[in-house]
């Protein structure tokens, strides 16, 4: 249940019929829900009718071939990327500094 308030409020399902069978193990609950939600886009994609798999390309434009290549990058291209962050950073989640990576850029580099 979705609430916009501050009160907290909890639910629970207590008893669930699904496949003319009900349920009201919470382990049981689950394991149906579970089920349920990891099937469902096969099913759904199972439920559609058959298409020529080519037949998406008619609705789209034509494709330009040089509208994009990225050239591999260089050792010193990423060196300075390193050298050019900032030191005034927090480190991130796994507690890295900045410092000990511009300390071993010409590693990673």
């Amino acid at each position: 249940m979705c609430s916009f308030n501050n009160k907290k409020s909890k639910q629970a399902v207590t008893k669930l019929c699904a496949n003319n069978q009900t349920f009201t193990d919470p382990m049981q609950i689950s394991d149906c829900l579970n089920e349920y939600f990891c099937t469902i886009g096969n099913n759904f994609a199972h439920s559609l009718p058959n298409t020529d798999t080519q037949s998406f390309k008619k609705f789209l434009p034509k494709s330009n071939k040089g509208s994009m290549f990225c050239n591999p990058n260089t050792c010193l291209e990423v060196f300075k990327i390193i050298q050019a962050l900032k030191n005034n950073k927090s480190p991130g989640p796994d507690n890295f500094e900045l410092k000990i990576v511009k300390l071993i850029a010409d590693v990673i580099a």
